[in-house]
């Protein structure tokens, strides 16, 4: 595998090298640089080598950031949004440019294979090249007076302002598409930005920051850091200058983000567990594509991953004997490969945390019926019977490449194991009757569920959030993102 540092250092992205390192990266704190924490390792869970190495902030760093990202503001506020609009285009010229350059970082970064990373900046690209509907998202409105008796002679205008500055907070699972609809939303709105990305992939959201950057976007309004320190991260959210915190994470970081944050606007989408229920009419063929493109995608490391299907006993032989097969087509080979199409999971340590959910599996006597040696971080697909509904693989997010299934007793029984689960991300249901189908939505609880597929977010079209433990409600997508990073202002004129 190459160095991932030498990839940059003839490329336009060479300041995110560190000058007085070749393994150390840089981030923008005003300028590009080194900052002063004890150096952290980015393992490769492609090979177990040192990628690179990154310092987080220390506690005067901190401060830097938050003053960087307020000065940040000031600049912004004097960019029109139509000249915004114009620095987005441009962002989209330059990755279409380096496009197989950044393909590769994002290999490197998060471990997923080449024909996936290649999607990923696809869709980025097509993000930003809908940038229309957000500019609706922040139009205001006019209420003449005479409208309303209690108006009298008084009229409204209302307009759409930005918070401030944002922390936009993203996952390693798709680190340059996320991290990209978190930071055009926000600049699209006006607001100023720190980025944290996770320790597991700020190199790709780097990348990211860089072209931002390159397209003409304020230094100050890009500020960006990474580590592993809850509190260094807790500090910059709990701060007073901190208007707003756009979180993509799991629950547990949505509930500290919650606790240290005080009042100030929250965006959190948050974990996930998606069900899949197939009723007794449901096609076979249809359920068993949905469950292995729905599990196996990115190696299951989504928040929409299908992991889970609730089925009726008459369909267990038929499926099962359809997701054998079908899974017979995996190819676990050199993530660089396009023919690649299930590469290593991000750490050794979520490969550890799989293994303890299949002890547990174990030790209730769940049924295991595919198992292959685990290697590191590259973990072969499992399918487990289930008989017990409370065990982690039934509660927890999975975040990997394992099917489960649990034969219900009846209708009633499944929709209770649904809506009793503390996720309300996601859900896939199955069956011929459209019309039952959507009645059966109903009785649901989850911010998104999809007919005869499985989920999966894209590229923002429809607004995506979640309920419960997934979130607060607060929507993500093309036009809905932009109305969440930025608030309305009405103006009373009395005639």
């Amino acid at each position: 595998m190459e160095n991932i540092l030498s990839l940059l250092k003839n490329s336009p992205f060479s300041d995110l090298i560190s000058k007085s390192s070749n393994t150390e990266i840089n981030f923008l704190v005003k300028k590009w640089k080194t900052l002063s924490l004890k150096p952290e390792n980015k393992i490769s869970s492609i090979n177990n080598e040192i990628l690179y190495q990154f310092r987080g902030p220390n506690h005067f760093e901190v401060d830097e950031v938050i003053s960087a990202a307020r000065e940040g503001l000031s600049e912004i506020s004097n960019i029109e949004c139509y000249k915004r609009f114009e620095m987005l285009t441009r962002c989209k010229r330059i990755i279409e440019e380096n496009f197989d350059l950044i393909a590769k970082v994002i290999v490197m970064d998060s471990s997923k294979p080449i024909n996936l990373a290649k999607r990923e900046i696809e869709s980025t690209l097509e993000r930003l090249s809908f940038l229309n509907p957000d500019l609706f998202a922040l139009k205001g409105e006019y209420i003449p007076s005479g409208i309303f008796a209690e108006l009298g002679d008084r009229s409204v205008i209302t307009l759409r302002e930005p918070y401030g500055v944002a922390v936009l907070i993203s996952p390693f699972n798709f680190p340059f598409f996320l991290h990209a609809s978190k930071l055009t939303a926000a600049l699209i709105a006006g607001n100023s930005t720190i980025s944290i990305p996770s320790e597991h992939t700020p190199l790709s959201v780097l990348l990211l920051v860089k072209i931002f950057e390159m397209a003409g976007f304020p230094k100050n309004t890009l500020t960006t850091i990474a580590t592993s320190q809850t509190q260094i991260k807790e500090r910059i959210v709990n701060n007073q200058d901190i208007d707003l915190v756009s979180l993509t994470g799991s629950s547990k970081t949505g509930e500290s983000v919650i606790r240290s944050a005080g009042i100030k606007k929250l965006h959190l989408e948050l974990g996930g567990k998606a069900f899949g229920l197939a009723l007794k009419d449901a096609n076979p063929e249809r359920v068993v594509e949905c469950w292995f493109n729905g599990t196996l995608k990115n190696a299951g490391q989504r928040c929409d991953a299908l992991n889970v299907i609730l089925i009726p006993k008459e369909l267990e032989k038929s499926l099962l004997s359809l997701i054998l097969d079908r899974l017979k087509t995996i190819k676990r080979v050199d993530p660089f490969r396009e023919d690649c199409n299930l590469g290593p999971l991000i750490s050794l340590s979520s490969a550890n945390r799989l293994k303890k959910m299949i002890k547990e599996a174990i030790d209730q006597d769940c049924e295991i019926i595919l198992s292959e040696r685990i290697i590191n971080s590259y973990f072969p697909p499992h399918i487990i019977k289930v008989f017990n509904t409370q065990i982690k693989l039934m509660t927890e997010e999975i975040f990997g490449p394992i099917f489960v299934y649990y034969i219900y007793k009846d209708l009633d029984e499944a929709i209770s194991i649904i809506n009793s689960c503390k996720y309300g991300l996601d859900l896939a249901i199955f069956g011929e009757d459209i019309n039952y189908l959507m009645k059966l939505s109903r009785r649901l609880k989850a911010g998104q569920i999809h007919i005869n597929d499985y989920p999966r977010h894209g590229t923002g079209y429809y607004p995506v959030g979640g309920v419960k433990s997934s979130g607060t409600g607060s929507k993500e997508g093309i036009f809905y993102t932009v109305q969440e990073m930025s608030y309305t202002k009405a103006i009373i004129l009395k005639d």
